[in-house]
């Protein structure tokens, strides 16, 4: 994988869990520009690539995520596979399940977005962008 340290940070993209490794529930949080450049970011993702940054405790979770894995992979389904630990956030698919992802972020997260809005990202049968997880993805605009 291609290490782009600080690049999330750049965003101003912070990553927060409840800690419950088995089930997580995960706030991927940020300004609404720094959550369009990370869904611009997922769009034009081709290789590989793991992205760490200053980990921020929110005010809503005990942990934080220090850095994200994205990892392309030759699946053919389109489809995202989500799994967290102390250390990382892992997505895992093939370019159309990320550009499916950040494309859901650029229509939610353009125009007049305020502050608090926020979308769950959920597995559940039949689900077209992730495969089967127990990891709960909240994207949050928090400033």
């Amino acid at each position: 994988m291609t290490a782009h340290a600080g690049t999330i940070m750049q965003l101003g993209i912070e990553i927060s869990t409840d800690g419950d490794w088995n089930a997580p529930q995960i706030q991927i949080s940020g300004s609404q520009a720094a959550l369009l450049s990370l869904g611009a970011l997922l769009n034009d993702l081709t290789e590989s690539s793991e992205f760490e940054f200053d980990a921020v405790i929110s005010n809503a979770y005990d942990w934080a995520i220090p850095a994200v894995a994205l990892c392309t992979t030759p699946f053919v389904d389109g489809l995202l596979q989500v799994s967290a630990d102390e250390e990382f956030l892992r997505l895992l698919g093939d370019t159309d399940a990320f550009r499916k992802l950040g494309s859901s972020l650029v229509t939610f997260f353009s125009g007049d977005v305020p502050v608090g809005r926020h979308f769950h990202l959920d597995y559940y049968p039949g689900n077209q962008v992730l495969r089967s997880t127990t990891c709960s993805l909240i994207f949050l605009c928090d400033q």
